[in-house]
């Protein structure tokens, strides 16, 4: 009877995920225009951002907390900087695991290449470099003016 019950999950399971198999690409194919759009070169500006923020965040957090002789801003810059590094060590290592094919490469015929994505297609260096920022910086200043701006910074990136 619990063999039969075990089967029986199983074969629902597998009959949930058999149509979710190409799934990110039919709501990619949904979503994307091969064409260029008048919205790309902002959307470059915006991801492209990400270099500066990640960077440019525990570094301010840091020096204003040297000038304003903050302990404890001094040490949110570090829990910022350092969230950043094992979050930048993390998606390379998944990165590089799974080595997953951009979609322009895998799909030639459905999407155009905007830009140089480098490496693998997942996860998305740029998005969880921003969110990693986005995280961290909310977690040490629990603000509303720091966390909307923050997640919606991020949001823009991914």
């Amino acid at each position: 009877m619990i063999r039969r019950f075990l089967l029986l999950c199983l074969l629902f399971v597998m009959g949930l995920a058999a149509p979710a198999q190409n799934l990110d690409i039919d709501i990619l194919k949904a979503i994307h225009t091969p064409a260029p759009l008048a919205s790309d070169p902002y959307m470059a500006f915006i991801s492209d951002s990400h270099y500066a923020v990640c960077v440019g965040v525990p570094l301010g957090l840091g020096l204003a907390g040297l000038i304003e002789r903050d302990e404890t801003l001094v040490m949110d810059a570090v829990e910022v900087g350092v969230a950043s590094a094992i979050n930048l060590g993390l998606a390379h290592l998944v990165k590089n695991s799974l080595n997953r094919t951009r979609p322009y490469d895998a799909y030639p015929g459905l999407f155009l290449k905007k830009s140089d994505g480098g490496s693998g297609s997942f996860p998305s260096g740029h998005t969880s470099a921003a969110f990693a920022t986005a995280t961290s910086l909310s977690l040490n200043v629990p603000k509303w003016y720091v966390v909307v701006p923050a997640y919606t910074w991020a949001s823009a990136v991914g």
